[in-house]
């Protein structure tokens, strides 16, 4: 078994979803390439493809976020409607909220979901991340990455009481019917 698969949690599993996380410059892209290429199969999806024009150029624009991580999570679903596994989801998912409708829509359709940081020894360095991040952002932006990124996240705490509620009924629910039929 590769170093790889060892680091990597439920790489043998049938429907499973990453939520890769780290500061801009911190190797998720690269990261995530490599697992699917180790892998073999799978799909990445970035927020920041939203931004990338048809010469594959990067144009960045903050008033388009909200609609390009809208995008992104309907490119997930449709992912995840399809039974692609695993799902990369390829942001700096910085904080928990970041990662909720990922992980919640996840959870729904029965794919665990696990949180992965890059394997980079300059993840929560800046001056490293300064010069390897592409998006053009400043040493303080980047500090304020460091500074709002929370640390541990569990599908819990990142989906939070109600919607945990909401899946463990759903879970429930799809029991009962699975009994009954048999």
């Amino acid at each position: 078994m590769s170093n790889l698969a060892m680091k990597l949690p439920g790489f043998h599993e049938r429907k499973v979803l990453y939520c890769l996380r780290g500061p801009s410059g911190s190797g998720k892209s690269t990261y995530a390439r490599t697992i699917i290429d180790y892998l073999g199969r799978g799909k990445i999806f970035s927020t920041d493809d939203y931004f990338y024009d048809e010469y594959g150029e990067y144009h960045f624009d903050p008033y388009n976020l909200e609609h390009a991580h809208q995008w992104n999570l309907g490119r997930v679903k449709d992912a995840l409607a399809e039974g692609v596994s695993p799902i990369l989801v390829d942001n700096t998912n910085l904080q928990f909220w970041e990662m909720r409708p990922y992980c919640f829509e996840a959870a729904m359709v029965g794919y665990r979901c696990y949180f992965l940081e890059p394997p980079t020894e300059w993840k929560f360095k800046i001056n490293q991340l300064f010069r390897k991040q592409q998006h053009g952002l400043t040493k303080p932006r980047l500090i304020a990455q460091l500074e709002r990124y929370e640390r541990n996240p569990t599908v819990q705490k990142v989906i939070g009481p109600v919607l945990w509620e909401k899946i463990q009924r759903e879970k429930k629910k799809k029991k009962k019917k699975k009994k009954k039929r048999s």
